[in-house]
């Protein structure tokens, strides 16, 4: 009768401890979770798709490794059209937003955000935007009706409102003013644009090196904006814990004190990150009022104001190439396998 007993006893231990590992493994798959950090950087001043790769796939590291419980994906777009198609059939898979302000106006919306820093270069918050040309007999905006402006922004509604009101401030409808507006995938290609005639002018962010390399050569100025806002880190409302919001909001706060962040923020084209506050929050959420009058007959004379956890992404998955026509190819989706983790003056 002992035998029996011991086999009975010996079959119920084996029996619990692979219920126990069931049970272990169940409860992993449940808390361990994916989620994407969406990169779109239009207008980042770098030439170099090595360093720039380089920038992403070590922000994704960064990040990664302050989640418990989460896998960061890391996906890069180069074209406004892609990141939107992917916010609007994905967005409910993404926990953080790396962008510039435009974007935030076309979420699709089931996607809401919460912005918590925004980047900075040279101390500032902010960047202006430039019209630049080739043709010497163009001396402003006005003389720039009914030509082609090529822009590093989306097609769509809320990027389209944010050119008009934050850009170009309710004075011109682009859309109206301009013959064409041709949609380039970044500043560097909105440049090559106008040096390759493909489009009259360009619109880019002040400090680009290739229009810095030319002006006052093959290209002036005839345009300036009022500062709008640098990019932007957001998390999406409900895609973070309280615990995980606090790693993110402790790791960003830390990012310019250490040389692993100042290295990221520098190979950017950024120096820092600041908080944004409750009342910055509105204003980045939100377009500037419409003018009252009809815009595109609203045009002043002159528009110049003052003055290694992570596989390396590839370079040629980015678009910057400077001095030579720029391929229209879109940026395949960058997944980054993390090992142990996988994450208009401001208006």
């Amino acid at each position: 009768m002992r035998r029996p007993r011991r086999i009975l006893i010996a079959a119920a231990v084996l029996l619990l401890q692979s219920w126990q590992a069931f049970a272990q493994g169940a409860s992993s798959s449940q808390t361990a979770r994916s989620a994407a950090v969406v990169v779109y950087l239009p207008a980042v001043p770098v030439e170099s798709a090595n360093r720039l790769a380089g920038a992403i796939t070590d922000l994704g590291n960064y990040l990664g490794r302050q989640m418990s419980g989460l896998t960061l994906d890391v996906r890069a777009f180069r074209r406004a059209e892609d990141v939107a198609g992917f916010l609007q059939g994905s967005g409910n898979e993404i926990a953080l937003l790396v962008s510039d302000a435009a974007l935030v106006h076309d979420l699709p919306p089931s996607v809401r955000i919460l912005p918590l820093y925004r980047f900075t270069r040279d101390g500032r918050e902010t960047v202006r935007k430039i019209i630049v040309v080739r043709d010497p007999a163009v001396k402003s905006i006005r003389d720039l009706r009914g030509k082609r402006l090529a822009v590093a922004y989306g097609s769509g509604r809320g990027a389209s409102a944010f050119l008009a009101q934050a850009v170009f401030g309710g004075e011109i409808a682009p859309d109206k003013w301009f013959g064409a507006l041709v949609h380039e995938s970044d500043d560097l290609s909105a440049t090559a644009s106008v040096l390759f005639d493909r489009a009259d002018a360009a619109l880019v962010s002040e400090g680009n090196p290739l229009v810095a390399s030319h002006l006052g050569k093959d290209l002036h100025q005839v345009f300036t904006s009022a500062p709008i806002s640098l990019p932007l880190i957001a998390i999406r409302e409900g895609a973070l814990n309280e615990v995980q919001q606090s790693a993110v909001r402790r790791a960003l706060a830390d990012m310019s004190g250490n040389a692993e962040g100042q290295k990221i923020l520098a190979n950017l084209g950024l120096d820092g990150l600041r908080t944004i506050s409750e009342a910055d929050r509105l204003a980045v959420l939100r377009l500037p009022s419409p003018p009252e009058r009809a815009l595109e007959i609203a045009v002043p004379v002159v528009f110049s104001l003052a003055p290694g956890l992570l596989s390396p992404i590839k370079p040629d998955q980015l678009p910057y190439v400077v001095g030579l026509p720029i391929i229209d190819a879109p940026l395949p989706a960058i997944t980054l396998d993390a090992g142990s983790k996988r994450t208009p003056g401001s208006q």
